[in-house]
């Protein structure tokens, strides 16, 4: 078995004997969501700029599964080659006419990404921020996104609330937003026993039963709260205020609110499903949120002062 360092010397050097010469193969930690980094490797041609970025954990965690290593490379290889015959639009990002239709947005503990925050533009969100980024190019592998930076906005000569009503008209349409029943779906997910025994008392006799807001690419998905109309809408079909639980950046869950349910429990559980279940660059936030569809609003729960 590989160590993660010798998996990726050769993980780079076969990359290497596929592309041949005038390619570069750069290896670098990548600052992630949440003071988190991961290990990613960038396929340059010559000089120019990036053609494929991805992240190398995450192969080494499939094979430490038993994916061979020479799968892995195929499949970085395949996703390389997918991006470089569909070229993004020359100077995407220097250009924010040929940007604005393309920016998006995503939701980030605020706290747990203070340091991050300062280099780039966001819209302060309760315990959360709303940051931009740019969807460069999609295809059946996968897509390729750049962060919007402070650098950009100066650049643009926009604002971070012009890039917030952009990111309003063009999310949902970039990123379709989905509404699915996820009770039997979460607890397949579930591997540690305290975790289901959380979840098991939670929602025994699907009393309350859960349902799952994301987007249709499975990515970032926890912004589709900030989309026009789709809580209220999912209010109306529950004919009940929802309670929302930050399930990861990715996704939400939301269930008809009840002011007798107990929240301290709903907040422990939260809490506890992040340490132990979600990978740290994925985590939203420990708190619990009520949408109240008569106020088209969402606010914190607070414990102990319901009414």
């Amino acid at each position: 078995m590989l160590s993660f360092k010798e998996f990726i010397e050769k993980v780079k050097s076969e990359i290497h004997l596929l592309c041949g010469d005038g390619y570069q193969i750069i290896i670098e930690p990548v600052p992630r969501n949440n003071g988190t980094e991961q290990m990613g490797i960038d396929i340059r041609k010559g000089q120019g700029e990036e053609m494929a970025h991805l992240c190398l954990d995450s192969y080494y965690e499939q094979y430490l599964d038993g994916m061979p290593v020479d799968e892995a490379v195929k499949d970085i290889w395949d996703i390389f080659n997918s991006f470089e015959q569909r070229k993004v639009p020359e100077g995407l990002l220097d250009d924010f006419e040929k940007a604005k239709n393309k920016v998006v947005f995503s939701l980030v503990n605020y706290e747990m990404n203070r340091e991050r925050l300062e280099y780039m533009p966001y819209v302060p969100y309760l315990d959360l921020a709303i940051t931009f980024y740019v969807l460069m190019d999609r295809t059946e592998n996968g897509e390729r996104t750049a962060v919007v930076t402070n650098k950009e906005l100066t650049a643009w000569g926009t604002t971070k609330e012009e890039l917030f009503l952009l990111a309003k008209q063009n999310s949902p349409r970039l990123y379709m937003a989905e509404v699915n029943s996820l009770n039997d779906v979460m607890k397949s997910f579930i591997k540690d026993t305290k975790s289901e025994a959380f979840f098991d008392e939670f929602i025994r006799g699907e009393e309350f039963p859960l349902y799952v807001l994301n987007n249709r690419n499975g990515v970032k998905g926890a912004a589709v709260i900030l989309y026009d109309g789709l809580l209220k809408e999912t209010a109306k079909s529950l004919e009940n205020d929802l309670l929302i639980l930050p399930s990861s950046v990715h996704e939400v869950l939301v269930m008809a609110y009840d002011k007798q349910m107990d929240f301290l429990s709903i907040r422990d559980m939260v809490e506890h499903i992040n340490k132990v279940e979600v990978s740290a660059c994925d985590v939203l936030s420990n708190q619990i949120y009520r949408y109240n569809r008569e106020k088209d609003q969402v606010s914190f729960i607070i414990l102990d002062m319901e009414s």
